[in-house]
């Protein structure tokens, strides 16, 4: 039946009296068949907290999604017979609402019109009687006037992110709203009586705005909000919160402390990018999951118990030793630790008669001047233990721009690590007992000064076959600093070698000269090419030469004679004959 309407849809689309885009002349008519709404599910228990629930049909089943190219749409529509329409026309340059039937209005449900030019939010919302999802991001719009939304009554999810909004009306927003987005905006004051009756939001996006501060209704109006995103903020005082959340993001702010009232089910917490330097509060949150608090100015962690905590994040603080308070006695569950870009002066974790830790994660990366790993270091936070590597177990340590010089050939043995960076360092040699490398699944060594000698021949021998196969794209910046003679040569360069390159003898001298044997032919043919052109330069100059001067040659032996006359001066022989008289002289002057 569903295959029956759908051809009948397009037929009437495309060949109708009546095209759906006869105006525009659209390329395609992207008529699709669809059983739900994106990821927003209208009928769910979260559509039906609001009333009346009668204008939430009870079974949507088919509708239309039309797109067009360039957003005109014509007048003349073929009859619908679908329980909806989802019209998208985003990024069609459109300055105001699309211009379609009243009966065509009165069947959609979700509007996209992203990435266009308009300016102001249409006063004919009230004709969209069955509209529950409203794009509108990336547009131009200024204002959020009290009648923006005031016919537009049951929109559940709304995205006037990407705008120009710098207020909000104090009645705009419709009580029907789930979710709401006004990320990107200049949004720098929200009245409280705009957040009254916003008793069903579940999800708030005010990140990426000009806010100080929120109203101070906001914890007790907002009794349902589970996700609220305030990034990218002016806060420098923490706002007063609902109790009801799950995820808050704070981070990129001016926060000088943080106070959380005691939430039940808070399980993600982001308060990085502040100006911390104490979470005494947040360790009150014994259902958090996850805490990144990177980028402040942390130096010391309060006594925490946690049975649930799996990620903490403290990158990029002032640590400068690795709290004693990180153990598996008081965070039993902890996976993911990051304590990257910390001006640590060593890596030491101080468990005591603590079980293990037993990590997944390990970030210690910029850690500043860390000479040295040895066999304990990571004795007590990783438990010994064998995987295999293949599958997706395993545990992951970054230690990349650490100016690390060497490494106890011990120091990973035992431990299910299976991934390691070690990229950036200052280390010039490896063991190869370092690590089982044919079980390891990522182990990067590039920028480092090595030496390849005959220590370093393992690396051809071993290394290089496991990861090109497996992931080539660690071995790229894999060079060589020393000797003189491999000085910045990539080690890819030798891979499938049988050679013994990095060793003396004569199976080395043979492998040197021929893979120098092209480049020092190349040379020679060059050279000779180059003194070949300049001598027949030279000859071409000399046959030019003497082309020019034989026909002078001829001229000269062909008998032709010049007669050797005395030169006569310009007025004559003057010598006066005194026997000739005066105008005898002057005559014989100009003959």
């Amino acid at each position: 039946m569903r295959l029956v309407l759908f051809v009948l849809t397009v037929a009437a689309a495309v060949n109708g009296d009546g095209e759906v885009c006869r105006v525009c002349k659209c390329s395609m008519v992207n008529i699709l068949m669809k059983e739900t709404l994106g990821d927003f599910d209208l009928t769910g228990e979260d559509a039906k907290a609001w009333s009346p629930v009668t204008m939430v049909p009870d079974a949507w089943g088919s509708f239309l999604n039309v797109a067009c190219s360039n957003g005109r749409i014509g007048s003349n529509w073929p009859p619908i017979s679908t329980n909806g329409i989802a019209l998208e026309l985003g990024g069609t340059s459109l300055e105001k609402f699309p211009d379609i039937p009243d009966a065509v209005k009165m069947k959609v449900f979700g509007l996209t019109l992203p990435g266009n030019f308009i300016t102001e939010i249409s006063t004919e919302l009230d004709r969209y009687k069955q509209l529950r999802t409203l794009d509108l991001s990336g547009n131009r719009i200024r204002e959020v006037s009290d009648h923006s939304f005031s016919g537009a009554g049951y929109i559940l999810k709304l995205d006037l992110s990407g705008n120009e909004i710098d207020r909000i009306g104090e009645w705009a927003l419709r009580p029907s709203l789930l979710h709401l987005n006004l990320a990107g905006n200049k949004i720098f004051h929200i009245a409280p009586e705009s957040l009254e009756g916003l008793k069903n939001l579940a999800y708030l996006d005010l990140s990426n705005n000009l806010l100080m501060k929120l109203p101070d209704n906001f914890g007790s109006t907002l009794t349902k909000l589970k996700y609220l995103h305030l990034a990218r903020n002016k806060f420098e005082m923490m706002p007063r919160l609902t109790r009801s959340l799950f995820f808050i993001n704070l981070s990129s702010n001016n926060l000088r402390s943080i106070v959380l009232p005691q939430i039940d089910d808070l399980f993600v917490l982001d308060v990085s990018g502040n100006d911390l330097d104490d979470l005494d509060n947040v360790y009150e949150q014994l259902s958090l999951k996850v805490l990144k608090a990177d980028h402040n100015n942390l130096s010391r962690v309060g006594k925490w118990k946690s049975s649930e905590l799996i990620v903490l994040d403290f990158s990029y603080n002032n640590f400068s030793l690795i709290p004693e308070e990180i153990n598996s006695a008081d965070l039993p569950n902890l996976r993911e630790l990051f304590f990257d870009g910390n001006p640590l002066r060593e890596i030491k974790f101080n468990q005591g008669n603590a079980p293990f830790l037993n990590l997944d994660a390990l970030g210690l990366s910029r850690l500043g001047d860390i000479p040295r790993i040895d066999q304990d270091t990571f004795k007590g936070i990783i438990v010994e233990s064998y995987v295999n590597c293949s599958e997706e177990t395993g545990v992951f340590v970054n230690l990349s721009s650490n100016k690390l010089r060497e490494i106890d050939q011990d120091t990973f043995r035992n431990y299910p690590i299976c991934s390691v960076d070690l990229s950036r360092n200052r280390l010039d040699s490896i063991s190869n007992k370092l690590f089982n490398w044919q079980n390891s699944r990522m182990v990067d060594l590039q920028d480092n000064p090595w030496n390849c000698d005959c220590d370093f021949q393992w690396i051809v021998d071993e290394y290089l076959p496991h990861f090109y196969k497996q992931k080539p794209e660690i071995l790229f910046e894999l060079r060589c600093a020393s000797p003189a003679r491999f000085k910045n040569r990539m080690l890819m360069f030798w891979y499938n070698s049988t050679e013994k390159i990095f060793c003396r003898g004569p199976s080395y001298v043979r492998y040197e000269y021929s893979e120098n044997k092209f480049f020092e032919m190349w040379t020679i043919s060059m050279i000779i090419c180059i003194v070949l052109s300049v001598l027949i330069f030279i000859v071409i100059i000399a046959i030019v030469v003497l082309l020019f001067l034989k026909p002078r040659r001829k001229n000269g032996g062909s008998g032709c004679k010049t007669r050797n006359r005395r030169s006569k001066p310009l007025f004559g022989d003057l010598r006066i004959n005194p026997n000739k008289k005066y105008s005898e002289i002057a005559q014989d002057a100009f003959v």
